[in-house]
């Protein structure tokens, strides 16, 4: 805590705002200047019904800026403080919540250092936004998701409380959790967990339709919707998908421990044709995506499909040719050699958990058009649930490898600590992950842009 605490703070108040940031500042002082008094604010939350602007934007956020400029004055300091120490609250929460579901004190220690020391991820969530808001709220639902598989009576109470805290924080990001955790007790639960889990969602999605603004989802809103959907634009969904692996690849999970994990464990329960098949699917796919990837499908295979097929439909063609259609089958692959693994894991619930939240969140960001693009802050629930895999990861092996394991956390470590730059007054952190990058860069001959994360603007000078 002490740690973390030394990231979110460190120079709150001198940074410059995001321009997101620097958006809800303004609107929080609006709330402040018009709310002078406790009661005023009390009695503006409950004339908007916890929406700012007349049912426009969930306005939770805002209100705890104002609160705060109302109890310690206006400054960039205040605007990031409620923030700052709902991060602090979420760090605990994720302790407990890794413990409650392993109860194994190696994969709980590594997961909270790993999130602890993601240094880009904490300062996303004291943003003056709603980020550490959701993931407190999300660590909140998945805790009374335990509940009720638990088949405690307290899991209905907790789910109200998370539901309606991620609601009038950010509905737009309820449900694909929501809809994650009751994918996951389909495939692992029975009985009474499951009946309660599907009337929790089912509460949960009458209670969105119920609260949000009918400006936003109007009937005309959900047919469109629903059109654009049965469209089904594959490029827009590839692309999103390979950013929102990108993000998590870069953030929480580097996807290469995954076969590595599987190389550690082999002939306890994972037979050599899952070890050689994910090993070759994860070369293929880091081949493709590379400069010598695009050289070979666009000069190799698109000069071959030219000469062969010259009247090939363009549709086909530039499918072929490009490596984002390549993305679903990554997608599909994992998720395929995850779940095989899993029916023999005597685990199969606990390590099941997070790649349930983390694949069914991403697909629906993906495939559901109202989501234009899967920025950083929605992803921030996908990023620390990965925080759980990449330490049930790393501690599977260094039950095998103990110094193997070390040197593959200090790696992981050091590129989160090493990513942010520069802590100057004028500029916003420019988050950029040194040592992933300038590996990839030496092994493909790829130029790294510098900016890479899609959430980061500098300002102009």
């Amino acid at each position: 805590m002490v740690w973390t605490a030394s990231i979110l703070f460190f120079r709150l108040g001198d940074l410059a705002f995001d321009p997101d940031e620097a958006l809800i500042r303004t609107w929080a002082v609006e709330v402040h200047d018009n709310a002078p008094t406790w009661t005023a604010l009390g009695q503006r939350i409950v004339q908007e019904r916890g929406y700012y602007l007349e049912h426009y934007y969930p306005g939770l956020n805002i209100y705890l800026t104002a609160g705060a400029f109302r109890g310690f004055g206006v400054s960039a300091f205040t605007a990031r403080l409620p923030s700052v120490l709902i991060a602090l609250l979420c760090i605990p929460l994720f302790y407990l919540t890794v413990q409650r579901l392993f109860r194994n004190p190696t994969v709980t220690l590594v997961a909270t250092i790993l999130l602890t020391t993601s240094a880009p991820l904490l300062f996303l969530m004291r943003q003056c936004r709603y980020t550490s808001l959701t993931v407190l709220a999300g660590l909140w639902l998945v805790w009374a998701y335990l509940d009720l598989m638990d088949r405690k009576r307290s899991g209905l109470w907790h789910g109200a409380g998370a539901s309606i805290l991620f609601i009038y924080t950010s509905f737009y990001l309820y449900l694909p959790l929501a809809l994650s955790l009751g994918g996951h007790s389909l495939l692992f639960a029975r009985g009474t967990a499951r009946r309660n889990m599907a009337l929790l969602i089912a509460a949960g999605t009458i209670m969105v339709l119920a609260v949000i603004p009918a400006k936003k989802f109007s009937i005309a809103h959900l047919v469109d919707q629903y059109d654009r959907l049965m469209s089904g634009n594959q490029i827009a969904i590839l692309h999103k998908m390979s950013v929102c692996l990108d993000e998590i690849n870069l953030f929480g999970l580097p996807f290469l421990l995954i076969p590595i994990y599987l190389h550690t464990r082999r002939g306890e329960r994972i037979p050599p044709s899952t070890l050689w098949t994910a090993t070759g699917f994860f070369a293929a796919f880091a081949l493709l995506t590379s400069t010598i990837g695009a050289f070979l499908l666009h000069d190799g295979v698109g000069s071959v499909l030219d000469r062969l097929w010259p009247s090939l439909s363009p549709r086909i063609f530039n499918r072929i040719v490009d490596y984002r259609s390549y993305v679903l089958l990554v997608v599909v692959a994992a998720s395929a050699l995850s779940f095989y693994h899993l029916r023999a894991s005597p685990q199969k619930f606990q390590i099941g958990l997070p790649i349930a939240v983390m694949a069914g969140m991403i697909a629906l960001y993906c495939i559901i058009p109202i989501y234009r693009m899967p920025w950083t802050r929605y992803l921030a629930n996908p990023l620390v649930v990965s925080f759980i895999l990449g330490g049930v990861l790393i501690a599977g092996i260094g039950e095998r490898h103990r110094l193997f394991a070390a040197g593959l956390s200090a790696v992981h470590i050091s590129s989160n600590l090493l990513s942010l730059l520069p802590f100057s007054p004028n500029d916003y952190p420019l988050w950029q992950w040194k040592l992933p990058h300038w590996v990839y860069r030496m092994a493909t001959g790829d130029l790294i842009p510098e900016i890479i994360l899609n959430f980061v603007q500098v300002p102009p000078r």
